[in-house]
């Protein structure tokens, strides 16, 4: 699936970690527990990722960026986190 067309998805739906959990194999090398066989114990960080990006979008504090016109290239910008119920920015720029 085009990068485009995903941040379409999660951009303009209402519940967007759907796409998330559906579509996502790792990020940052945080893999989706749904694609890990059953002997590979699954790390939470993904789950608390998608929390994190789900409540980002329904704050309309996330938004994907096209770098350049027709590149296919975006970035996640994250506009004023700090005024999220707790500070979602911050963790989730920290990875951990």
């Amino acid at each position: 699936m085009p990068v485009a067309a995903f941040a379409q998805l999660t951009a303009t739906l209402a519940d967007p970690a759907p796409i998330y959990k559906t579509l996502l194999v790792s990020v940052n090398g945080i893999r989706n527990p749904d694609f890990l066989s059953s002997s590979v114990v699954p790390d939470p960080r993904f789950d608390r990722f998608v929390e994190i990006m789900t409540e980002l979008s329904r704050a309309y504090r996330l938004r994907w960026i096209e770098d350049s016109p027709n590149s296919g290239q975006f970035s996640v910008v994250i506009e004023d986190y700090g005024s999220t119920r707790t500070n979602y920015g911050a963790e989730r720029l920290s990875n951990n």
